[in-house]
């Protein structure tokens, strides 16, 4: 008798363990679905909030590139962790725009949840190109939503050239070295370049709206301003150059990663004034749930 009872006990405390562990692997899989459908649910809100925001009605867009959108990507390559090879511009308003990579090593790589739970394309070495962009005039408004990486260093974003030489013509730059960055860096002809924060005020390591704006002041002069996170960063915001700031009336545009998530990019052919630049500031903050100071 005392035989069954101790059989019977131990077939019971399988039993319980069993239960318990059925019972773990559905609080598992309800929380990982869960964290599907919130995923799912951010995606879906900072897609509306594109649709109504301001950047269209402004005019004047040569280049919109958005991660979260749904037109963005080829549809199997839009996965956590897949490799890139086309990413389109934001359609109606650029979609003639198409960015590629070919070769397999230099795709980029699709990141799911990379700045506050919504999409980024990031890569350690990658790049892809555009071979047709078209003239900025010499005024731009450029906005950068970015995920800077935990390593510090200078890194070159964005470049145009007129052919496949190596010669820049214009070039882009994000540099968090602590201590002696140039912080946010535009530069021209490979040789001029305009930073906003020497030596003081490198870009944080975090994720950053970064606002450049260029505006023609005369046939050879202009002004550059820097905006991080909506405020005006480093002592040479609104600096005067030497040097005419232009894209070549056709170039050959390069999108680098060099460790930073890239989220989105807007670029207008004009200067933006401060309230519109502000405008649309905002409308990336609520998007990409990044805190601006106006």
């Amino acid at each position: 008798m005392t035989k069954k009872n101790k059989t019977f006990k131990s077939a019971f405390s399988l039993v319980e363990i069993t239960i318990v562990l059925l019972i773990i692997g559905l609080i598992i899989a309800a929380i990982s679905s869960g964290s599907r459908i919130f995923a799912n649910v951010k995606l879906s809100a900072a897609r509306s909030i594109s649709k109504g925001s301001i950047v269209p009605s402004i005019g004047d867009v040569t280049l919109w590139l958005d991660a979260a959108s749904v037109t963005s990507f080829l549809p199997d390559e839009e996965r956590d962790e897949t490799k890139i090879s086309t990413w389109y511009g934001v359609s109606p308003f650029v979609n003639y725009i198409v960015f590629k990579q070919a070769t397999d090593a230099d795709k980029p790589i699709y990141k799911r949840k990379m700045i506050n739970g919504l999409p980024a394309i990031h890569s350690a070495s990658g790049f892809m190109e555009y071979p047709d962009y078209k003239s900025l005039t010499n005024n731009a408004t450029m906005f950068f939503v970015l995920n800077n990486p935990a390593s510090r260093a200078d890194r070159k974003l964005f470049s145009t050239r007129t052919s496949t030489g190596t010669s820049t013509n214009f070039s882009f730059a994000v540099d968090n070295t602590s201590g002696s960055g140039d912080g946010i860096e535009l530069c021209i002809s490979d040789a001029t370049c305009k930073t906003s924060a020497s030596n003081t005020d490198p870009v944080p390591l975090s994720n950053s709206i970064i606002t450049v704006i260029f505006e023609e002041k005369s046939s050879d002069q202009g002004a550059v301003s820097f905006f991080l996170n909506g405020r005006a960063h480093g002592a040479n915001t609104g600096t005067t150059t030497t040097d005419e700031f232009q894209f070549v009336e056709k170039a050959i545009l390069k999108m680098e990663f060099n460790n930073i998530g890239i989220g989105e990019v807007i670029v207008f052919s004009k200067v933006l004034n401060e309230k519109r630049r502000k405008s649309v500031e905002e409308y990336l903050s609520k998007k990409w749930d990044i805190i601006i100071y106006h």
